[in-house]
């Protein structure tokens, strides 16, 4: 018997440790990575859904509060590698790459966070029809367009130095012209839901 009320004694001690060294830890740098999923509701695009990965690095500034959570402003960037080989058309085509940098600001508590976020970046596809003349085969080629990504962001702490953090959000794609049957002609942009789950180690 006493070997057991000192077995729950030492663990309810750890117990309590880790829960005091959590409450108030602020890290500043976070490195991990996500898996995500892209929906194009977009009757141009040759398909609708992709899947993608990629690296996360994270830099917190925090502003204090005397009561309640604490005020945080991150920046942070990704680089996302979608899985699908797309079949090309005027507006996507290859294995896309996503790059966006920016921030989000929000609150933190002990055990998890909300936040609002704003991305300028990037999207390239690898092979997209940009020229349509009326008597040769499409060429294609490369092409890389501005984005802007603007959402909200869910982040749990199961442990000291991680997270698990879940986006939501909407990208929009600013696309240029192409030349359609000898026609210079403006390819105009459109907006796509984008959601991220991931896991992030912090310092």
């Amino acid at each position: 018997m006493k070997k057991y009320l000192f077995i729950i004694t030492i663990t309810a001690l750890f117990c309590a440790i880790a829960e005091a060294q959590a409450q108030g830890y602020q890290p500043r740098l976070e490195i991990g990575g996500s898996v995500g999923e892209i929906y194009r509701n977009d009757p141009r695009a040759s398909s609708r859904n992709n899947t993608s990965f990629g690296p996360r690095l994270v830099y917190n500034k925090y502003f204090h509060s005397a009561e309640g959570p604490d005020l945080v402003l991150s920046l942070e960037g990704e680089i996302n590698w979608f899985i699908r080989d797309e079949r090309s058309a005027f507006i996507n085509g290859g294995h896309p790459t996503q790059g966006q940098f920016g921030s989000k600001v929000g609150f933190r508590a002990d055990n998890g966070g909300f936040f609002l976020k704003a991305h300028g970046g990037f999207m390239s596809f690898g092979n997209v029809i940009r020229d349509f003349p009326a008597d040769s085969p499409p060429r294609l080629d490369r092409m890389t367009v501005p984005i802007f990504n603007w959402g909200g962001v869910v982040e749990l702490y199961p442990a000291r130095h991680l997270t698990v953090r879940f986006d939501i959000g909407r990208t929009h794609l600013f696309y240029p012209h192409a030349t359609i049957l000898g026609i210079d002609t403006p390819l105009s942009g459109k907006a796509f839901w984008q959601g991220n789950t991931g896991l992030m180690f912090t310092f």
